[in-house]
Protein backbone atom coordinates (compact mmCIF):
# COMPACT_ATOMS: atom_id res chain seq x y z
CA UNK A 1 0.00 0.00 0.00
CA UNK A 2 0.88 3.60 -0.21
CA UNK A 3 -0.47 4.86 2.91
CA UNK A 4 0.59 1.55 5.15
CA UNK A 5 -0.60 3.93 8.26
CA UNK A 6 -4.13 4.40 6.63
CA UNK A 7 -4.52 0.60 6.04
CA UNK A 8 -3.22 -0.17 9.56
CA UNK A 9 -5.71 2.66 11.08
CA UNK A 10 -8.52 0.98 10.08
CA UNK A 11 -8.07 -1.84 12.84
CA UNK A 12 -8.03 -4.40 10.40
CA UNK A 13 -4.30 -5.79 11.37
CA UNK A 14 -2.92 -6.71 15.15
CA UNK A 15 0.92 -6.61 13.70
CA UNK A 16 2.76 -5.56 11.03
CA UNK A 17 5.60 -6.76 8.37
CA UNK A 18 7.19 -4.49 5.84
CA UNK A 19 9.77 -5.96 3.65
CA UNK A 20 10.68 -2.24 2.51
CA UNK A 21 11.91 0.80 3.43
CA UNK A 22 8.13 2.46 4.65
CA UNK A 23 7.66 6.01 6.58
CA UNK A 24 5.22 6.17 9.91
CA UNK A 25 6.49 2.76 11.05
CA UNK A 26 7.05 4.61 14.38
CA UNK A 27 3.67 6.21 14.23
CA UNK A 28 2.17 2.72 13.83
CA UNK A 29 3.70 1.38 16.73
CA UNK A 30 3.04 4.62 18.96
CA UNK A 31 -0.64 3.96 17.99
CA UNK A 32 -0.54 0.06 19.75
CA UNK A 33 0.30 -1.93 16.50
CA UNK A 34 3.52 -4.12 16.48
CA UNK A 35 5.93 -3.78 13.59
CA UNK A 36 8.74 -5.72 12.34
CA UNK A 37 10.91 -4.96 9.44
CA UNK A 38 12.41 -7.62 7.78
CA UNK A 39 15.27 -7.23 4.71
CA UNK A 40 14.85 -3.63 4.51
CA UNK A 41 16.59 -1.43 7.49
CA UNK A 42 13.86 0.80 8.82
CA UNK A 43 15.24 3.09 11.51
CA UNK A 44 12.98 3.19 14.89
CA UNK A 45 11.63 -0.30 14.84
CA UNK A 46 12.56 -3.39 14.93
CA UNK A 47 14.99 -5.34 12.09
CA UNK A 48 15.52 -8.60 11.08
CA UNK A 49 18.23 -9.03 8.34
CA UNK A 50 20.03 -11.05 6.39
CA UNK A 51 23.92 -11.49 7.18
CA UNK A 52 24.75 -9.82 3.46
CA UNK A 53 28.70 -10.39 4.39
CA UNK A 54 28.24 -13.69 5.34
CA UNK A 55 26.70 -14.15 1.35
CA UNK A 56 29.86 -13.11 0.12
CA UNK A 57 31.99 -14.92 1.68
CA UNK A 58 29.99 -17.83 1.03
CA UNK A 59 29.88 -17.02 -2.80
CA UNK A 60 34.30 -16.51 -2.47
CA UNK A 61 34.62 -19.66 -1.34
CA UNK A 62 32.45 -21.26 -3.74
CA UNK A 63 34.39 -19.74 -7.05
CA UNK A 64 37.42 -20.32 -5.64
CA UNK A 65 36.41 -23.94 -4.73
CA UNK A 66 35.71 -23.43 -8.76
CA UNK A 67 39.58 -22.90 -9.46
CA UNK A 68 39.01 -19.58 -10.55
CA UNK A 69 41.99 -17.20 -9.77
CA UNK A 70 40.54 -14.17 -11.39
CA UNK A 71 37.58 -12.46 -9.86
CA UNK A 72 34.97 -9.22 -10.07
CA UNK A 73 31.91 -8.09 -8.36
CA UNK A 74 29.03 -6.78 -10.31
CA UNK A 75 26.14 -4.86 -7.78
CA UNK A 76 25.02 -1.75 -6.81
CA UNK A 77 26.74 1.42 -4.58
CA UNK A 78 24.31 0.30 -1.72
CA UNK A 79 24.21 -0.53 1.86
CA UNK A 80 23.15 -4.33 1.25
CA UNK A 81 25.46 -4.88 -2.21
CA UNK A 82 28.36 -3.10 -0.54
CA UNK A 83 28.29 -5.77 2.68
CA UNK A 84 27.86 -8.66 -0.10
CA UNK A 85 31.34 -6.98 -1.68
CA UNK A 86 32.99 -6.49 1.22
CA UNK A 87 32.15 -10.35 2.79
CA UNK A 88 33.38 -11.79 -1.25
CA UNK A 89 36.64 -8.93 -1.38
CA UNK A 90 37.64 -9.87 2.40
CA UNK A 91 37.55 -13.74 1.69
CA UNK A 92 39.29 -13.54 -1.78
CA UNK A 93 41.89 -10.88 -0.08
CA UNK A 94 42.42 -13.66 2.36
CA UNK A 95 43.14 -16.37 0.24
CA UNK A 96 45.05 -14.21 -1.34
CA UNK A 97 43.34 -13.17 -4.35
CA UNK A 98 43.26 -9.65 -5.46
CA UNK A 99 40.05 -8.33 -6.58
CA UNK A 100 38.77 -5.78 -9.27
CA UNK A 101 35.07 -4.34 -8.15
CA UNK A 102 32.29 -2.98 -10.63
CA UNK A 103 29.49 -1.47 -9.58
CA UNK A 104 26.93 -0.16 -11.48
CA UNK A 105 27.00 3.44 -11.38
CA UNK A 106 30.61 3.39 -9.75
CA UNK A 107 33.77 1.53 -10.54
CA UNK A 108 36.04 0.55 -8.21
CA UNK A 109 39.83 -0.34 -8.45
CA UNK A 110 41.76 -2.17 -5.27
CA UNK A 111 44.87 0.14 -6.31
CA UNK A 112 43.01 3.11 -8.02
CA UNK A 113 40.63 6.63 -6.54
CA UNK A 114 37.11 5.14 -6.74
CA UNK A 115 36.14 7.19 -10.08
CA UNK A 116 32.23 7.65 -11.33
CA UNK A 117 31.37 6.19 -14.37
CA UNK A 118 28.18 4.66 -15.73
CA UNK A 119 28.54 0.61 -15.96
CA UNK A 120 26.86 -1.33 -18.24
CA UNK A 121 26.85 -5.24 -17.98
CA UNK A 122 28.43 -4.77 -21.80
CA UNK A 123 31.00 -2.67 -20.30
CA UNK A 124 31.48 -4.78 -17.67
CA UNK A 125 32.37 -8.07 -19.16
CA UNK A 126 34.40 -6.09 -22.17
CA UNK A 127 36.58 -5.35 -19.40
CA UNK A 128 37.26 -9.05 -18.00
CA UNK A 129 39.84 -11.02 -19.03
CA UNK A 130 39.25 -15.11 -19.13
CA UNK A 131 38.85 -17.45 -17.20
CA UNK A 132 37.06 -15.26 -14.67
CA UNK A 133 34.94 -15.45 -12.15
CA UNK A 134 31.94 -13.21 -11.31
CA UNK A 135 29.91 -12.97 -8.37
CA UNK A 136 27.04 -10.42 -8.94
CA UNK A 137 24.83 -8.91 -6.29
CA UNK A 138 21.58 -10.66 -7.34
CA UNK A 139 20.29 -12.92 -9.72
CA UNK A 140 19.01 -10.47 -12.45
CA UNK A 141 22.34 -9.30 -12.33
CA UNK A 142 23.62 -12.11 -12.65
CA UNK A 143 21.35 -13.41 -15.25
CA UNK A 144 22.39 -9.59 -17.30
CA UNK A 145 26.32 -10.85 -16.66
CA UNK A 146 25.93 -14.17 -18.09
CA UNK A 147 24.03 -13.08 -20.84
CA UNK A 148 26.13 -10.36 -21.93
CA UNK A 149 29.28 -12.63 -21.91
CA UNK A 150 27.57 -15.30 -24.31
CA UNK A 151 26.84 -12.27 -26.41
CA UNK A 152 30.26 -11.93 -26.17
CA UNK A 153 31.11 -15.33 -27.22
CA UNK A 154 32.11 -16.36 -24.29
CA UNK A 155 31.19 -19.99 -22.93
CA UNK A 156 29.75 -20.07 -19.70
CA UNK A 157 30.89 -21.19 -17.83
CA UNK A 158 34.68 -21.89 -18.84
CA UNK A 159 35.47 -18.19 -19.79
CA UNK A 160 33.38 -17.05 -17.10
CA UNK A 161 31.50 -18.39 -14.39
CA UNK A 162 28.72 -16.03 -13.00
CA UNK A 163 26.74 -16.39 -9.54
CA UNK A 164 24.14 -14.64 -8.42
CA UNK A 165 22.16 -14.33 -4.75
CA UNK A 166 18.82 -15.31 -4.15
CA UNK A 167 17.87 -18.48 -5.71
CA UNK A 168 15.20 -17.01 -7.78
CA UNK A 169 14.11 -20.18 -9.59
CA UNK A 170 12.62 -17.67 -12.52
CA UNK A 171 15.48 -16.49 -13.36
CA UNK A 172 18.05 -18.81 -12.14
CA UNK A 173 16.52 -21.75 -14.72
CA UNK A 174 15.41 -19.41 -17.89
CA UNK A 175 18.22 -18.37 -20.24
CA UNK A 176 21.02 -20.01 -21.90
CA UNK A 177 23.12 -20.83 -19.31
CA UNK A 178 21.37 -21.83 -16.01
CA UNK A 179 22.44 -19.56 -12.89
CA UNK A 180 24.06 -20.71 -9.67
CA UNK A 181 23.26 -18.59 -6.64
CA UNK A 182 23.47 -18.06 -3.07
CA UNK A 183 20.20 -19.01 -0.90
CA UNK A 184 20.24 -16.36 1.23
CA UNK A 185 17.69 -18.33 3.91
CA UNK A 186 14.72 -15.72 2.95
CA UNK A 187 12.39 -18.92 4.56
CA UNK A 188 14.63 -18.29 7.46
CA UNK A 189 14.21 -14.84 7.43
CA UNK A 190 10.41 -14.99 7.53
CA UNK A 191 9.79 -17.40 10.03
CA UNK A 192 12.37 -15.01 12.48
CA UNK A 193 10.46 -11.99 12.10
CA UNK A 194 7.17 -13.40 12.14
CA UNK A 195 8.82 -15.07 15.41
CA UNK A 196 9.42 -11.45 16.62
CA UNK A 197 6.46 -10.07 15.77
CA UNK A 198 4.58 -12.45 18.21
CA UNK A 199 6.69 -11.95 20.81
CA UNK A 200 5.79 -8.11 20.47
CA UNK A 201 1.90 -9.03 19.51
CA UNK A 202 2.29 -10.56 23.26
CA UNK A 203 3.51 -8.19 25.06
CA UNK A 204 6.57 -9.87 25.96
CA UNK A 205 10.10 -8.99 26.51
CA UNK A 206 11.78 -9.92 22.93
CA UNK A 207 15.61 -9.64 22.02
CA UNK A 208 16.07 -8.95 18.49
CA UNK A 209 17.42 -12.25 16.35
CA UNK A 210 20.86 -12.00 14.99
CA UNK A 211 21.69 -11.96 11.20
CA UNK A 212 19.90 -14.64 9.38
CA UNK A 213 23.16 -16.69 7.42
CA UNK A 214 22.76 -17.80 4.05
CA UNK A 215 21.80 -21.47 3.66
CA UNK A 216 24.00 -22.86 0.61
CA UNK A 217 25.08 -21.80 -2.96
CA UNK A 218 22.46 -23.95 -4.97
CA UNK A 219 25.33 -24.88 -8.34
CA UNK A 220 23.76 -24.57 -12.12
CA UNK A 221 25.70 -24.48 -15.26
CA UNK A 222 26.91 -20.75 -14.81
CA UNK A 223 29.46 -22.33 -12.25
CA UNK A 224 29.68 -26.22 -13.32
CA UNK A 225 32.86 -26.29 -14.55
CA UNK A 226 36.49 -26.29 -12.92
CA UNK A 227 38.75 -22.88 -14.31
CA UNK A 228 42.09 -23.73 -15.68
CA UNK A 229 44.05 -22.15 -18.40
CA UNK A 230 44.31 -25.31 -20.39
CA UNK A 231 40.87 -26.16 -21.85
CA UNK A 232 41.85 -29.94 -21.99
CA UNK A 233 42.46 -29.85 -18.13
CA UNK A 234 39.47 -28.04 -17.13
CA UNK A 235 37.48 -30.37 -19.04
CA UNK A 236 39.28 -33.06 -17.08
CA UNK A 237 38.79 -31.71 -13.87
CA UNK A 238 35.04 -31.48 -14.93
CA UNK A 239 35.00 -35.04 -15.50
CA UNK A 240 36.37 -35.98 -12.59
CA UNK A 241 34.47 -33.87 -10.57
CA UNK A 242 31.61 -35.32 -11.97
CA UNK A 243 31.97 -39.13 -12.06
CA UNK A 244 34.58 -39.59 -8.93
CA UNK A 245 32.28 -41.38 -7.10
CA UNK A 246 31.60 -44.13 -10.04
CA UNK A 247 35.06 -45.95 -9.73
CA UNK A 248 36.81 -44.06 -12.82
CA UNK A 249 40.40 -44.11 -13.69
CA UNK A 250 42.77 -42.27 -15.07
CA UNK A 251 41.87 -43.96 -18.65
CA UNK A 252 38.44 -43.71 -18.23
CA UNK A 253 39.07 -39.52 -17.98
CA UNK A 254 41.51 -40.11 -21.12
CA UNK A 255 39.15 -41.85 -23.41
CA UNK A 256 36.75 -39.35 -22.69
CA UNK A 257 38.84 -36.38 -23.56
CA UNK A 258 39.94 -38.36 -26.31
CA UNK A 259 44.01 -37.70 -25.25
CA UNK A 260 46.84 -39.54 -24.44
CA UNK A 261 47.58 -40.71 -20.69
Amino acid sequence: PTDLSTVVSAGRYDGVIVTYQASGLKEIEAQGTPVVSALASNPGVDNVSLDEHAIGVMAAQHLIGCGYRSFAYYGYAETWSMARYGGFRDTLHAAGFPLATTFTGTVMMETAVPRMSPVTPEVFVGGLIPPVAVMACHDAAGREIADAAIERGWSGPGDVAVLGVDNDELLCETGACPLSSVDPNLYRLGFEAALLLDRKMRGGKHALPGPVAPREVVRRQSTSVFAHDDPDIASAMRIIHEKACGGISVMTVCEALGMSR
